[in-house]
């Protein structure tokens, strides 16, 4: 009996001390899985440190399996479907803390006929293919092979490009699917733009202890807690440049693959879903009609459990739910059928505002300069009047082109098929272009050319004299112009004229771009190009 006693104590013991310092949930073969339902916010987490996103962010990414990754979970006799549908539910938990809904919208076995066979599987080689093949994803999760000896590579700030891509090395992982996840949304983080936040005493997220927060850098102490959230300096720096991802906005409009009740998004058969008990009792009014346990209205009389548009489980009406921004774009009211708001409404592009002044782009209103920096995506950039006049003169002397900025130029001799800007120094990545004075010119390459960037910015003077400006492509004249004034070549810089550059007629041309790198764990400042996207690689070093 006292034997028997003792092996009970010892369990027990076991057993608690695996709750306290893993806080995890055994799911047999398949790995450990997060329980969010079992943690007390009072003991764990710090709600207040919780940033979200006053409106939903839509995440809708693939997931490739690579011949090798297959080979492995087969080998392992792992069943992939179980093992994937635990990673992504975990995933969609992590974001769903910053209301952000994400989503799988399809799975690749690269294998037998349906495998590229793309060469070495390096991030280098999985972007070039999922651009060849024009992917239409905001981000791309590949399960494979690296061979580098890290767990983890993602590029930076390249979400909604073909660029977004989160490696991760299959057998570091392959038994472990909830340590999975977590990588896979910190790589993620990566393509969000998310740096590593080590050492950073600003950043907070929340967990008690800011070593367990998602941007930090893997360590063997990810084994045994895991990380409830990203940090509220990486959702800041998100939401402050949300518009430079316009995918980020757009609701995913294919079913996804894993959907379950709890992952925060309200899937069909699902009158709510506030995701897990802490998250619900963040979100006010959420935990008031919605049963978390079976996703159900908790009263057959609700209509919503949250929402800009949602009052007490009821549907409201006229109510702005969204306060116009300026004049290129409009309020929106709630419409009595729905919880959230209706899609955004602005101005139609290129509309003018300002007081004749300029002119509306995306809902926003616009001068050539703020253009340039929208563009380029670059805040350096600016509009460049001694720019477009050089360029003039170039297209005016070609006689004999040589070299990429005298081939793109002479090949299409038309200013108006040019955007040009100009910025303080280097060129930008797929851009040529050349010194003048203490501006350096920007064009984009043909490869570039799309949006945008695709002819020279409308309304650009295009004749020398004020009299014709620039429209899709095109050089018009000014008496058709919505302005209905007459615009003298001017710089502008943050709306101020500025004394013109001098330069000479033998500008120095400036060499392509450099092509995105791959640099370790820590930031690598390149004074000569900041438009180079860093890639961060997580290293893993378990004990």
């Amino acid at each position: 009996m006292t034997q028997m006693k003792l092996i009970q104590a010892v369990l027990i013991l076991i057993f608690i001390k695996s709750t306290l310092l893993t806080n995890i949930d055994s799911v047999g073969n398949q790995g450990l899985r997060i329980s969010y339902q079992q943690d007390r916010p009072e003991d764990s987490l710090d709600l207040s440190r919780i940033i979200r996103s006053p409106e939903p962010l839509y995440l809708d990414v693939v997931v490739v399996l690579t011949q090798n990754s297959i080979y492995q979970f087969r080998n392992y006799q792992i069943d992939i479907e179980k093992y994937l549908s635990d990673v992504f539910a975990t995933v969609g938990r992590i974001f769903a803390w910053h209301n952000i809904i994400f989503s799988v919208a399809k799975i690749e076995y690269w294998e037998g006929s349906n495998n590229p066979n793309i060469g070495h599987e390096s991030l280098e080689a999985f972007v070039k293919y999922f651009t060849k093949i024009k992917s239409k994803y905001d981000s791309h999760v590949v399960f494979g092979e690296i061979l580098s000896g890290f767990f983890g590579l993602g590029y930076v700030n390249t979400i909604c490009t073909t660029e977004a891509v989160a490696l991760i090395e299959t057998s570091a992982y392959i038994e472990d699917a909830n340590l999975a996840a977590h990588v896979v949304a910190h790589e993620i983080g990566h393509n969000l733009g998310f740096e590593h936040a080590d050492n950073l005493p600003e950043c907070n997220c929340a967990a008690r202890d800011s070593q367990y927060c998602l941007m930090n850098s893997f360590n063997e102490d990810w084994t045994g807690k895991a990380p409830k959230s990203i940090e509220d300096c990486r959702m800041n720096q998100l939401l402050a440049q949300i518009d430079k991802y316009p995918c980020l906005k757009k609701p995913i409009d294919t079913k996804r693959l894993f959907s379950t009740c709890g992952d925060g998004v309200i899937d069909e058969g699902e009158d709510c879903d506030c995701a897990f008990g802490e998250l619900c009792h963040l979100i006010a009014g959420d935990n008031q009609c919605c049963n978390i346990d079976t996703c159900k209205f908790l009263d057959e009389t609700f209509q919503c459990s949250r929402g800009e548009c949602c009052d007490g489980c009821q549907f409201v009406e006229k109510k702005i739910c969204r306060a116009s921004l300026g004049n290129c774009d409009m309020p929106e009211y709630c419409n009595g059928t729905y919880n959230e708001c209706p899609e955004n409404s602005v101005q139609k592009n290129y509309e003018i505002c300002n007081q004749n002044k300029d002119f509306c782009y995306d809902g926003e209103c616009l001068n050539l300069d703020k253009l340039c920096k929208h563009a380029f995506n670059d805040d350096e950039a600016y509009f460049s009047e001694e720019c477009v006049e050089e360029v003039e003169r170039i297209i005016s002397t070609c006689n004999n082109p040589g070299g990429v900025l005298y081939k793109l130029l002479c090949n299409n001799p038309d200013v108006c098929k040019h955007f040009i800007c100009g910025r303080p120094r280097s060129i930008l990545k797929d851009t040529t272009g050349f010194v003048l004075g203490q501006t350096v010119c920007i064009i984009p390459l043909e490869n570039a050319r799309k949006g945008l960037l695709q002819f020279g910015a409308n309304y650009m003077e295009c004749s020398g004299t004020g009299k014709k400006f620039c429209f899709n492509g095109k050089c018009v004249n000014d008496t058709k112009s919505p302005f209905n004034l007459y615009r003298p070549r001017v710089n502008f810089v943050n709306n101020k004229k500025v004394p013109r550059v001098k330069y000479t007629k033998s500008s120095s041309l400036l060499s392509i771009g450099n092509k995105t790198k791959i640099v370790s764990d820590y930031i690598s400042n390149d004074a000569q190009n900041q438009s180079i996207k860093n890639s961060y690689l997580l290293f893993a070093a378990l004990g």
